[in-house]
C-alpha cells in the first residue's frame, strides 16, 4: 500500500520551518513518493537490494530517509 496510516495533528503545526498544518489536520503520507525520490536514492525506480548493504556488503545499513510502513515527522 503506497499509503500510510491517516495521523491527525493535535496542534498548530509548522513542518520544515515552511508548512503551516493547522491544528485537527488529517495527515496522509504518501510512502511511494518518499521511497521513490531521485534526490535521496540513486535509480529509485530499479530492484536493488544492494543499496541496503555497507561498501564491503557484510552488514545491511537502514538509511535514515527509508519508510517503509511508517512515518515519524519529529
Amino acid at each position: 500500500m503506497p499509503l500510510g496510516v491517516p495521523h491527525g495533528t493535535v496542534d498548530e503545526t509548522v513542518l520544515c520551518d515552511k508548512y503551516k498544518i493547522p491544528r485537527g489536520t488529517m495527515i496522509i503520507v504518501l510512502h511511494w513518493t518518499i521511497n521513490r525520490d531521485p534526490k535521496l536514492w540513486t535509480n529509485p525506480e530499479d530492484f536493488y537490494p544492494e543499496r541496503f548493504l555497507n561498501s564491503d556488503k557484510t552488514e545491511v545499513v537502514i538509511p535514515p530517509h527509508f519508510m517503509p510502513f511508517q512515518v515519524h515527522l519529529f
